[in-house]
């Protein structure tokens, strides 16, 4: 179809249709409620009322109430550029070229059937209660086709280091799979690794031990695994591969030597993984992630079979055959979106089989290709890898870093000292390239910016909870849950729980490196940040301390607490100049204090006031301030140290005159003079 054509009188029309049974439009008027404003469902239902629309308060004499239905195909590709899913857009309430209310819903056909050289083959894997072969099916296309024409993807696994995991589960055997060691394997075999959720508090009925590590190489009985476990097998045995690496079972639990050993090695095991197997939907590994419960979960009505009638594109010939309409799914992954560890599974991983909250969808370093036609590209996709063909620049693997640690520091952690140990094969990546000391997860060579990270919830608004500090798990024994934890220096964004931001506009990365607008150095002439040499290794598992020595002018500051702060803060932002990174005003005023250089009998500075009427700040301002743990006690002794041209470090000053970061400040030209 080309162009809208009436396929209802009105809204009325349509739900009095779907009442009476038509599926279509039962499925039509669902998707309406669930997706449109209640003003615009009830303005267009009175429309159609023989009252008319009454107490609105615009005209509807040039609206057409009338439900509009349209349909949109693309011809079938078998690459991974952009394309839209074939679709139908139902409108009503139509003024210009707006409507007061629209739905889409999506059109799939069956793999294998006529309709499917239309349809390029998609199958929404929840329709019928299919089982897995649809799934293996398009899974082997993608990873056929990625494998054939694919240069970033092969290029990418040719970098690899073509090793394999110390131990992998042997699957070969239906309901008796067991360990094996993969240095007594004759040569490199394929493998998948599962990447996902274990659950709060879950023990699984069987883990890799001490004890039980010479009867897993016997047998492993499949029938006492959590669901998502067996899950795995069942999907990697019928795929036709042999290996499996799951963590619970390839790595012994309770022995930390082993743990620290394989931890390291991720790198090898996701990236060389022939498909990482992602059970993005389960939250936990008792829930498996096969089964897709879509349609009873979100109570949404079954796919609608219609006639496809000939092919679009000739119009002529056979019919196709029965065609399906569903509403369209969720993309996104799922609980496993919200752990740290999965996180760096996936970006290490160079091809990926991922059972999302609501659909599959394969991932490679080239694009993503969802089961109901969506694709991204591959300049959406691979802005995300640290390391691959093509990065080469230094500064284009420090933008990459940051962009990672966005995604990544918003996500939980069920040991916290795990922080670094969950981006350590990322950051042995980035290295590299980088080729410098990493220092608690910042880069000497971009130290600058590195301790500048600020805490996101100042400055997105749909981010409320302020960062808080780390704290213990108890499932270790003898340990206390909830109590805080120091697991990195004051100064390392690992330091915190919660999300954090970097500047990484390319714009304004010469203010980091520029003398004119740096203000700290390092106190060692050969660019060195730290005396501490043994702590610059990239694959260090554990930085709870870590001492800086550098060059900086630190100036003792004390909060504004008059019952006026937040005005004054407010009237310190306006004086700000235009240009200065304040674009976030609402929320430094709600979380920022006003900083006033310290003034008492030992430390007397002279005051200078202006009127009122002048518009001007008193000249004993230095900043806005923003402390990290804004929910905490504020500790005394504030110090700020300039850093760049405009911002700084936030300081606390202990009893031996170290300095520790409590925050971060900014500044316009009445602070700059004092320094």
């Amino acid at each position: 179809m080309n162009g809208d054509f009436v396929f209802q009188e009105s809204l009325q029309a349509l739900v009095q249709s779907a009442e009476r049974g038509c599926a279509f439009c039962g499925l039509c008027w669902t998707q309406i409620q669930k997706t449109n404003t209640t003003d615009a469902i009830k303005l267009c239902l009175a429309a159609s009322s023989p009252a008319g629309v009454k107490g609105s308060e615009e005209s509807t004499d040039m609206i057409d109430f009338k439900v509009y239905l349209n349909a949109f195909w693309d011809q079938p590709t078998t690459t991974f550029s952009r394309r839209a899913a074939d679709y139908f857009r139902l409108t009503c309430g139509i003024i210009g070229s707006t409507s007061k209310l629209s739905i889409y819903l999506h059109v799939f056909a069956d793999p294998g059937s006529p309709a499917a050289s239309v349809f390029d083959g998609r199958y929404l894997t929840a329709n019928r209660n299919s089982g897995l072969p649809p799934v293996l099916a398009l899974t082997r296309k993608w990873m056929a086709y990625c494998r054939k024409a694919h240069k970033l993807c092969n290029d990418a696994r040719r970098l690899g280091d073509g090793g394999m995991p110390t131990r992998l589960i042997d699957v070969s055997k239906p309901g008796s799979a067991r360990l094996v060691l993969s240095k007594q394997l004759p040569k490199a075999q394929p493998y998948m690794a599962l990447s996902y959720c274990w659950g709060e508090g879950v023990r699984h009925a069987i883990e890799l031990t001490d004890k039980n590590i010479g009867e897993l190489f016997t047998t492993l009985p499949e029938s006492h695994l959590t669901k998502s476990h067996r899950d795995a097998i069942q999907f990697t045995r019928d795929f036709g591969i042999r290996y499996l690496w799951i963590d619970s079972l390839c790595i012994i639990q309770g022995n930390l030597t082993d743990w620290e050993s394989e931890s390291k090695r991720m790198g090898t095991v996701y990236g060389n993984a022939e498909l990482t197997i992602i059970a993005g939907r389960a939250a936990d590994s008792r829930e498996g992630f096969l089964t897709n419960d879509f349609y009873l979960r979100t109570k949404t009505p079954p796919p609608v079979t219609i006639k496809s009638g000939a092919s679009p594109s000739t119009r002529d010939g056979a019919d196709l055959g029965p065609l399906y309409v569903t509403v369209p799914r969720s993309g996104e992954r799922g609980p496993v979106n919200t752990r740290g560890w999965c996180y760096q599974e996936y970006l290490l991983s160079i091809n990926s089989i991922c059972f999302g909250e609501e659909k599959v969808f394969f991932q490679c370093r080239s694009g993503m290709r969802c089961e109901d036609g969506h694709c991204t590209t591959t300049a959406e996709n691979a802005s995300q890898y640290i390391y691959g063909p093509g990065i080469s620049s230094k500064a284009e693997v420090f933008r990459r870093w940051y962009s990672m640690l966005h995604e990544f520091t918003p996500r939980a952690l069920t040991e916290p000292f795990d922080v670094f140990a969950c981006v350590n094969s990322i950051a042995q990546q980035a290295h590299r390239v980088l080729q410098c000391r990493y220092l608690a997860g910042l880069w000497e060579d971009d130290m600058v910016r590195g301790l500048m990270w600020k805490a996101r919830h100042q400055h997105y608004l749909p981010l409320k909870t302020p960062l808080t500090r780390p704290t213990t798990s108890g499932r270790c024994k003898g340990e206390v849950k909830g109590k805080p934890v120091i697991r990195a220096p004051s100064w390392s964004w690992a330091r915190v729980q919660g999300p954090v931001v970097w500047d990484t506009l390319a714009r304004r990365e010469g203010r980091y490196c520029d003398p004119k607008t740096v203000f700290i150095r390092p106190l060692n002439k050969n660019n060195r940040w730290t005396m501490q040499e043994e702590c610059g290794k990239p694959d260090r598992l554990y930085m709870s301390a870590l001492e800086l020595q550098f060059y900086g002018r630190v100036l003792r500051v004390q909060c504004s607490q008059s019952q006026t702060a937040s005005t004054e803060m407010e009237k310190y932002l306006e004086s700000l100049p235009a240009n200065l990174n304040v674009s976030w005003a609402p929320k430094h005023r709600k979380y920022g204090v006003l900083l006033k250089v310290f003034s008492d009998s030992n430390h007397l500075v002279k005051r200078v006031s202006k009127s009122k009427d002048n518009g001007r700040m008193d000249t004993d301002v230095v900043g806005g301030g923003f402390f990290d743990f804004p929910n905490e006690k504020r500790p005394d002794n504030l110090w700020c140290l300039r850093v760049i041209v405009d911002e700084g470090l936030f300081l606390t000053r202990d009893g031996g005159g170290k300095f520790h970061r409590v925050g971060w400040f900014l500044m316009g030209d009445t602070g700059k003079k004092l320094f």
